[in-house]
């Protein structure tokens, strides 16, 4: 065998990698992304609230006649329940997808789902139009 130092962990064996083959301040950039997604992505699920506001002044002042109009109970709120349940429990796929894909190509796709969700949303008419896209799309990513 040859090539270089090597490690042993039980039957497999892996090759120790020297701190000299990344590149100057590669360390500050990877704390400083790490700090940035970490502050932005629970601040993007949690601003839906100044959306919501919005969502109820558009959609439930249209018809007076309903139960829910200004009430807990909503359909403005499923918007933000799908978004937040999604984001949070699909956190499996995006980590195989990691896995699988490589950290790079996985931020990338959900940014885009997070953006083509808030750009299909501004189009929206109807509440099950914001579900989809605000919802679902944003969620997924």
């Amino acid at each position: 065998m040859g090539g270089g130092p090597v490690a042993s962990i039980g039957p497999k064996r892996f090759r120790r990698q020297s701190l000299r083959t990344y590149p100057r301040g590669m360390g500050i950039m990877v704390v400083f992304s790490s700090f940035v997604a970490l502050a932005m992505g629970p601040g993007l699920l949690n601003a839906y609230g100044v959306y919501e506001e919005e969502y109820d002044r558009l959609f439930d002042s249209k018809d007076e006649s309903h139960a829910w109009s200004g009430a807990l109970g909503s359909p403005v709120i499923f918007i933000g329940v799908i978004q937040i349940f999604l984001a949070n429990g699909m956190g499996f796929i995006g980590g195989h997808c990691a896995q699988r894909f490589g950290p790079g190509p996985s931020v990338f796709a959900g940014g885009i789902l997070m953006a083509l969700g808030l750009f299909a949303a501004s189009y929206a008419r109807e509440i099950w139009q914001l579900c989809l896209s605000q919802g679902v799309l944003f969620g997924l990513g």
